[in-house]
């Protein structure tokens, strides 16, 4: 992982190092302090952000394919090739600890490339390659709909800020935009002629990129 200086786009530091496989995703908290890590080598990283120490290991069965934090900072989500998404509480600043989900969602047939939770903190969606994305009750672990309208894998998704959108991405490059509900607002979309692996809906909701 390599931090860079936006104003001169140089680097800052040492890589940080610690993953034994490819990093296929990071992501910070909403105050900056912490680093997610998802690597090919089975484990999720927590990083402190002020040493660049690693404070947390979470382990997956296989290939963890991204990770997130939701917005409260109150759980980090993450996921992959094992089909499961792991539930952690965020990590405690303290020495590192090597430990396991407190809660995994089971049910996609596919491997699952992304998660996203709601504003409110009481729901998530989640996206995968079994062309199907999911509402999930974050307390009883519940799926309440299943969405379906893909025919590619989907690849990824984003949440809009006020949580009242979602979109998804799929693997040939079609695009499906939902309400909070998990009703689909479009038929599929195409808009790149390959993966789409990122999408995310401008500050004010009104844009997706």
């Amino acid at each position: 992982i390599r931090i860079w200086d936006s104003s001169s786009w140089m680097q800052v530091g040492e890589p940080w190092r610690g993953h034994g496989d490819c990093v296929y995703m990071i992501a910070l908290n909403s105050t900056g302090t912490l680093l997610a890590s998802a690597s090919g080598d089975l484990q999720v990283r927590v990083w402190r952000v002020s040493d660049q120490r690693t404070i947390a290991i979470f382990k997956h069965t296989d290939a963890a394919a991204f990770v997130t934090f939701s917005k409260d900072g109150k759980h980090i989500l993450s996921g992959g090739i094992d089909k499961m998404i792991s539930n952690m509480m965020e990590a405690e600043q303290t020495p590192i600890r090597i430990t396991t989900a407190t809660r995994t969602f089971q049910g996609h047939g596919g491997s699952v490339f992304a998660a996203a939770v709601f504003p409110d903190g009481r729901r998530m969606v989640t996206a995968s390659y079994d062309k199907t994305l999911r509402l999930w009750d974050l307390e009883d672990s519940v799926v309440l709909k299943i969405m379906k309208g893909h025919r590619f894998g989907v690849r990824r998704l984003a949440l809009s800020r006020n949580g009242e959108f979602i979109a998804s991405g799929d693997g040939g490059g079609e695009l499906i935009a939902w309400n909070r509900d998990g009703e689909s607002l479009t038929q599929p979309i195409k808009v790149h002629s390959k993966d789409i692996w990122s999408l995310d809906f401008s500050p004010d909701s009104r844009f997706l990129a």
